[in-house]
This record gives structure tokens, sequence and C-alpha cells, in this order.
């Protein structure tokens, strides 16, 4: 019963969903290209409501230290505002690149610009330090 599920004491309606995403990736040598697409429809007694979005990220090892990656995002997805559903999209867009200190840090700075429906906005570029815990299962690490 999903009244209990939800904790509301009125019934709700019934609803389906189709989830539909693709994703892949791609790499030759020090790139590396990844991606995924999806395509989700809610269906219930109002009209379907349909939310979409990508994802593209590449990555190129310039030097077993040095890298550098782009990141683009977008999601287009149907929101209600009062009784009325209205179309909302996020579009995002990542430039960066980083330097391996040690086996677990790295220094990473970049350019990050996002745009939500028509306003834009555009944070300063920033530098951070990042702790990375990924070891290879190929490369045998001290202890």
């Amino acid at each position: 019963n999903d009244t209990d599920y939800y904790d509301t004491t009125y019934p709700l309606p019934d609803a389906d969903a189709t989830v539909f995403t693709v994703e892949g990736e791609f790499a030759v040598r020090y790139t590396r290209i990844t991606g995924e697409w999806i395509r989700d429809r809610f269906e219930s007694t109002t009209t379907p409501a349909i939310t979409r979005g990508f994802y593209l990220q590449g990555v190129q090892t310039l030097t077993p230290r040095l890298f550098a990656v782009s990141r683009v995002t977008h999601a287009s997805t149907p929101v209600l505002v009062g009784t009325e559903r209205v179309e909302r999209t996020r579009s995002q867009f990542e430039l960066s690149g980083g330097y391996r200190l040690t086996q677990d840090w790295i220094l990473k700075g970049g350019y990050e610009a996002s745009r939500r429906g028509r306003v834009g906005q555009s944070p300063p570029a920033t530098p951070s330090p990042a702790r990375s815990r990924r070891r290879s299962k190929y490369v045998q690490y001290p202890a």
C-alpha cells in the first residue's frame, strides 16, 4: 500500500515510469571519453512528464602527473509551479587541469560555468587540493 510507504492519509494516483539510459566509454592511448544520455517518462492521471539529460567528459593524460579534463552536462525537466508545469533546464561546463603531487594528493584548478534557464552564472577559476585514494589493481603499492 503506497499510503503506508509515503506516510499519507490520502490515496496516491496510479503512475508509470519508463527510464531509458545509454552510456559509453571510449579510450585510446592517453585519452578517455565517457558519456551518458538519459530520457525518463513519468505518466500519471495528469499529462506525462519527460526528463532529458546528457553528460560528456574527456580526460587527457599529458604526463604521468599532469592531466586535463573537460566536462559538459545538460538536464531538462518539468517542475510544477503552482498548478502549471514549467520546463526547467540546467547546463554546466567545466575545463580543468591537475597535477598529481603524490600518490594520494592532486592539485586541481579549473573554470566552471553553469546556466539555469536564461540566467548565466560564471564563478571565477579556483585551484583546489584534492585527496585521491584511487588504487590500481595492476600496480603493487607499498603499505
